[in-house]
């Protein structure tokens, strides 16, 4: 199949150009000329730039994907609002094996404080939940997911804290504590990896982007 992309302003090495003529998904030509063109398709870009697609040398594409996907708590007011809209996305996602929440900012909160593992506990015992700041250098566990990864009181983290009350983890992480989380990637299912990541290289084609190189991918995801 040809198709013709004519009318427009495309960069070449030489300059701009204002036709293109692709054959089975190849460029098989690109002309100044008028030439009469025999072509299955013709596209009139109405004098707009075409450009080659973007390679994005670095991006984080599965952080970007779980992020996209998780619970969005950007705009919460109060921790019993977050406690509802956490409720919530487990009856609308009952095949959830896990769930990241990110976005509350405590400053905007009516109770002016960090969730700590209790708040969470109230919206499930039975899932593993990870609830990140804003700022993206806090994060806050429920007891199923302190169980999982087995964390006791007198764990230390070079770089990173887990916040203790009296004897007690607050269920808060701080900074590269928050690198023990990662292992939690392994619970998502292949095919909702799979879809997740799909659903990111279409928003990426959107933009131009046609070829990526992701710098997120390691052996728990």
């Amino acid at each position: 199949m040809k198709t013709l992309y004519t009318n427009g302003k495309i960069f070449t090495q030489e300059g701009f150009k204002k036709n293109l003529l692709v054959e089975d998904g190849v460029i098989k030509e690109i002309f100044d000329e008028n030439n009469e063109i025999n072509a299955d398709k013709i596209i009139d870009l109405e004098g707009n730039v075409l450009l080659p697609g973007f390679n994005d040398s670095h991006c984080h594409l599965f952080s970007l994907a779980v992020n996209n996907s998780q619970l969005s708590l950007k705009a919460v007011t109060s921790i019993d609002e977050i406690i509802t809209k956490g409720k919530k996305y487990i009856q609308d996602n009952p095949d959830l094996h896990i769930i990241f929440g990110r976005g509350y900012n405590d400053e905007y909160l009516l109770e002016k404080r960090i969730l700590r593992k209790d708040d969470l506990d109230k919206i499930s015992l039975d899932i593993p939940i990870i609830i990140t700041r804003v700022c993206g250098h806090v994060q806050t566990l429920n007891s199923k997911a302190i169980s999982l990864l087995g964390l006791q009181p007198t764990d230390k983290v070079v770089g990173g804290e887990i916040e203790v009350f009296g004897n007690e983890l607050s269920g808060v992480l701080y900074e590269n504590a928050m690198d023990l989380t990662e292992e939690f990637n392994s619970l998502f299912e292949v095919s909702t990896i799979k879809q997740m990541l799909l659903e990111e290289i279409k928003k990426a084609n959107i933009l131009g982007l046609t070829s990526i190189q992701t710098n997120d991918i390691n052996i728990n995801n």
